[in-house]
């Protein structure tokens, strides 16, 4: 754990877990959406705070939460906004190319529902790029970027996710979590493959993440406690 000392400066309240709503790990650093307009970089290790990014109010601005999630990938960083109107709005992607870069608008795109709660990414930050959102009915969303054009799909999978749904691409399909149901694989069609059981997590997982280890998918999957 990390030793957070008010006498060595890093009291828990100004530095963490107070106003972080979405993180990410990256090279031994957490680069974290802080105050829903800021992005800190925290050692991982320690919790010792790091730098800023920058965020430019003349590019990143407006909307409920200038920025909602972020994912790192190929040494950069992506993060979005969210549409909190259930009536739809823009949605927008910004990349970092690196912890000193100035942000880019990534992608933007009319929305007509909430979205940028969660997002999943796959690819390569300057190649081929699939950025996945999923709403409360269950449907995926993905905006995927080739030779420079970006098109989208939706694929409807029939659960009833709820709140706080995020959906990763992976091969053959995606795994997608919400307040309503226990992760699920489905495959690109929106078919279901798979469901965890009761007994292996429950619902109200509050993030999951796929990693490989010895040749071997694993599906990491934490629990929210709302106290």
């Amino acid at each position: 754990g990390w030793n957070l000392s008010e006498t060595a400066g890093l009291n828990a309240n100004n530095q963490w877990i107070t106003s972080v709503r979405n993180f990410d790990y990256a090279d031994g650093k957490l680069y974290c959406i802080y105050n829903n307009k800021e992005i800190r970089i925290m050692e991982a290790r320690s919790g010792v705070y790091y730098k800023n990014l920058q965020v430019p109010t003349s590019l990143i601005t407006g909307s409920a939460y200038q920025l909602c999630d972020i994912k790192c990938i190929d040494g950069g960083v992506v993060a979005c906004n969210l549409v909190y109107n259930t009536s739809g709005g823009e949605l927008r992607f910004y990349q970092w190319a690196n912890d000193n870069a100035t942000p880019t608008l990534l992608y933007s795109t009319q929305v007509s529902e909430r979205a940028g709660d969660c997002f999943g990414i796959a690819g390569s930050l300057n190649g081929t790029l699939r950025l996945v959102t999923a709403n409360a009915s269950g449907v995926i969303t993905e905006y995927t970027r080739t030779n420079g054009n970006w098109s989208k799909k939706t694929i409807s999978t029939g659960l009833n996710t709820g709140a706080s749904t995020r959906a990763i691409p992976v091969n053959g399909g995606y795994h997608i979590d919400g307040r309503g149901i226990l992760p699920t694989m489905v495959n690109t069609s929106g078919n279901v493959l798979y469901t965890l059981t009761s007994s292996e997590t429950s619902k109200d997982g509050n993030g999951f993440d796929t990693f490989t280890y010895n040749g071997k998918n694993y599906l990491m999957t934490s629990v929210y406690l709302s106290n």
